[in-house]
């Protein structure tokens, strides 16, 4: 059995910044470098995300309305506001749990632990 933050780490928020580095490329024209230090990953993170090498469940995710424009609101604020990296991050957990949490995007594991069986100090603060 999978615990829930395994799923969000293993599957979802690699797509989800897959997601966003594609859009703050593209829409942004933002480089590499910029993207790593927005968004508190390395430079070489970056080009694997741009590469659609990390994210596999990204073809999931580009295919919901709602989860691309949650991206395309992230993207935004973090192209253009002065954003910390840790609250990127917080931002990115967000995401995540609400496509999961919502069932937004299906990922078809069965007998997996909800985040409210096992809580979470670093990605459910109050």
């Amino acid at each position: 059995m999978k615990l829930y933050c395994e799923v969000v780490v293993k599957d979802i928020l690699p797509a989800v910044r897959s997601l966003i580095t594609r859009e703050l490329i593209e829409d942004f024209k933002m480089n590499q470098t910029d993207i790593s230090k927005k968004l508190g990953v390395t430079q070489p993170a970056v080009s694997l995300y741009k590469k659609a090498m990390r994210g596999s469940k990204v073809k999931k995710l580009e295919g919901n309305r709602e989860v691309m424009s949650i991206v395309r609101s992230l993207s935004r604020e973090i192209a253009t506001k002065t954003m910390s990296a840790e609250d990127v991050q917080m931002r990115f957990l967000e995401i995540s749990h609400k496509i999961y949490d919502k069932k937004i995007v299906d990922f078809g594991y069965q007998n997996l632990n909800s985040r409210k069986e096992i809580p979470c100090n670093i990605c459910f603060k109050s």
